[in-house]
């Protein structure tokens, strides 16, 4: 009778373990979409300013998360100097999430802002009165497509007495590591045909590629040629 307790207890503990072998598998598993591309190679860290040579923008993504490595500002002696610190990852990306490693607890309020060409951007987080967060995450409701970020501080307290500064360790950026692709001025792509009402000289032509365009079979042969008609004309 005990023999046969032990047998159907292992038993139950063969199935216990087996049930929770699928959980164990997906704890591991990475989230789709959830590359750091901060940590991506060619990605250039810019500044404000630097309190130093000793605390560059670049600190903000090398990785080390200890307070001796860190992007570190001058002291404006009120902490309301407006700082920044932006990312180019290099390539357009899906960005989903940010997370910022602080330095200090004295960062009051901060915008993080995108952009797919460095001039124009879109705020995407803001939070003011941010007093005691010393490692946020922020999760956007939709990804955007971008290639810079930036972190703005616009209020911040004294990170020791008499110090106001910002101090950040870390900067992350998450979202799909495949770039997005950049087509760039469809005008010029090969095959774009350019027609005209009418044209003052012929110094002045439209662009006039071949209109001509070879259909092919999928092995390679040509089938038939087309010609395409003027816009707005008739064939």
């Amino acid at each position: 009778m005990k023999k046969r307790r032990i047998q159907w207890l292992a038993a139950l503990l063969a199935l216990v373990l087996l049930a929770g072998l699928p959980f164990a598998a997906s704890a591991v598993q990475p989230k789709a979409g959830d590359t750091n591309l901060a940590r991506l190679d060619g990605v250039v860290a810019t500044a404000s300013d630097t309190e130093t040579d000793q605390f560059p923008p670049s600190a903000t993504i090398d990785g080390n998360y200890d307070a001796a490595s860190r992007w570190g500002t001058n002291n404006d002696g009120k902490g309301t100097t407006e700082r920044w610190l932006q990312l180019d990852l290099g390539q357009t990306y899906t960005v989903n999430r940010f997370r910022v490693f602080w330095e200090k607890e004295n960062i009051q309020d901060y915008v993080i802002e995108t952009s797919t060409d460095g001039s124009s951007w879109t705020e995407q987080v803001k939070v003011e009165n941010a007093n005691g967060v010393l490692e946020p995450e922020h999760t956007l409701a939709d990804p955007v497509n971008a290639r810079y970020v930036r972190l703005r501080i616009t209020k911040y307290g004294p990170a020791v007495p008499n110090w106001y500064n910002v101090g950040v360790r870390e900067f992350e950026v998450y979202g799909s590591e495949e770039a997005v692709p950049t087509i760039g001025n469809l005008a010029r792509l090969n095959g774009v045909v350019a027609t005209a009402s009418d044209t003052e000289t012929d110094q002045f032509p439209p662009p006039p590629p071949s209109t001509e365009t070879t259909a092919r079979h999928p092995g390679g042969a040509p089938t038939m040629t087309e010609r395409a008609p003027p816009s707005g004309g008739s064939s």
